[in-house]
């Protein structure tokens, strides 16, 4: 294997079988998420990217929502994490969901300054 991976960011099935695919970028977005609300803070503080690591995921291992994360976008990070790509959401399902998170949070807004 040549150059570094980005262990940190890839779906179980990337890291065990070099299986890729949109649900393993799914996986990927969902350390994305997290990054984004732990506010840039490194993936899974403190572990080492082993056998190990892998085989904590394989076991069912998985980040904890970060403080600062709603808890509607930290279940929308854990299933992003579910160890069966089927069961992960689509990139349409997640635009959707967070699509209408945005809206609502905004109508809010509206309402609040009119």
């Amino acid at each position: 294997m040549q150059g570094l991976l980005p262990v940190k960011w890839m779906a179980i099935e990337s890291l065990t079988d070099w299986v890729f695919s949109s649900q393993s970028d799914v996986w990927s977005f969902g350390v994305v998420l997290w990054e984004m609300f732990s506010l840039a803070k490194v993936p899974y503080p403190g572990l080492q990217c082993d056998d190990s690591f892998i085989r904590r995921l394989q076991n069912g291992y998985r980040m904890s929502k970060p403080e600062l994360m709603p808890q509607d976008i930290g279940q929308l990070m854990a299933n992003c994490w579910k160890q069966d790509p089927r069961e992960r959401p689509t990139f349409s399902q997640l635009v959707d969901a967070i699509g209408a998170k945005l809206e609502s949070h905004q109508s809010v807004g509206l309402t609040t300054h009119a």
